[in-house]
């Protein structure tokens, strides 16, 4: 059980693009910071949009009597993002990653290999999914 956290941990952390031999004062590793809080503030804006479009549809489905349509189609639309990131994660971290050549040779169990790349897709999923609904509210 420990080797699978591990691993989970590792995949995690690799997936990511962080490497553990790499230290903390390179530049590259400012550059990625800085790229990653420049990507979220650019995210600011598109969840803005969708929480004002979903009061927006919301108060036109108002006077139909027909607000239960806004949980469906939102529901629908979760689901297609998450199926669409999922198979592109999944092949990302099962076919494309480097890091079976570096862990091939450990005494770590096939199954613990395997269930770590698929807590790190379903944690990668729930991610997306979080992200998605919190934009509702």
């Amino acid at each position: 059980m420990s080797n699978l956290i591990r691993l989970t941990k590792l995949f995690l952390k690799d997936g990511f693009g962080n490497k553990e031999n790499q230290s903390i004062k390179e530049k590259g590793n400012y550059k990625k910071i800085l790229l990653g809080i420049f990507i979220f503030i650019c995210l600011i804006p598109l969840m803005g949009t969708i929480s004002f479009g979903t009061k927006g549809i919301y108060e036109v489905l108002k006077p139909m009597g027909q607000e239960s349509l806004i949980v469906g189609a939102l529901v629908m639309s979760t689901f297609s993002v998450v199926l669409i990131f999922g198979m592109l994660i999944s092949i990302s971290v099962l076919y494309f990653s480097s890091d079976i050549e570096s862990i091939l040779h450990l005494p770590l169990k096939v199954r613990e290999i395997v269930s770590a790349k698929f807590i790190t897709i379903l944690t990668h999923e729930y991610a997306f999914v979080l992200f998605i609904t919190g934009t509702i509210g």
